[in-house]
């Protein structure tokens, strides 16, 4: 009887919180993954999230771009000030508002894993070097000098909280199936 009551206990704690986390990133209200970031020649920061990029100039949010596509995607700005996207199928060269200047296939996805590997870090037209890391889960995009973006707080609790109860499930529901199976419950 306890291990059918620790079940219980366990699905009406961990379900409602996975629901809400997974409805939320879903949605796109939340963003816990980033596809890359980098920095145009004025200084105006440029985050993918799951959805679109987001502008940011001096901490504030000035504008938003659509990626061109709704599955996972990897960009660049170039020293001409382009956008250059892959999506694993597709290369766009956008301009910085995120209109189309050009397409064409990528072949063998070279340019998207070339993009992929080079995602957390950014050398701007002036030489300055710009990381994108974690800190305790939450991520932040900083120069040698400064952070420029850091993970919003109600991301990061999302984040977090949807980490934790997915992880839940591979150590508690073993030890929950064990004593109920085991004879000599206590």
């Amino acid at each position: 009887m306890k291990a059918k009551r620790m079940l219980l206990i366990y699905l009406l704690c961990v379900f409602p919180v996975m629901s809400v986390c997974l409805s939320m990133i879903l949605s796109g209200s939340v963003s816990v993954f980033y596809s890359g970031f980098a920095v145009d020649s004025s200084g105006i920061l440029y985050v993918g999230t799951d959805r679109e990029i987001k502008k940011y100039s001096d901490g504030k949010a000035v504008g938003t771009i659509s990626p061109q596509t709704a599955r996972g995607y990897a960009f660049t700005i170039q020293n001409d000030d382009t956008i250059l996207l892959s999506t694993a199928s597709t290369v766009y060269e956008l301009d910085l508002s995120g209109n189309v200047l050009s397409q064409r296939n990528d072949e063998g996805t070279k340019e998207f894993n070339r993009l992929q590997k080079s995602k957390n870090r950014f050398t701007a037209q002036d030489g300055q070097t710009y990381v994108m890391k974690t800190k305790w889960g939450r991520t932040v995009i900083c120069s040698d000098d400064a952070v420029l973006y850091q993970m919003p707080t109600t991301d990061y609790i999302v984040r977090i909280a949807f980490l934790m109860s997915v992880l839940s499930v591979f150590v508690f529901v073993p030890i929950i199936v064990y004593r109920w199976r085991s004879p000599n419950r206590p």
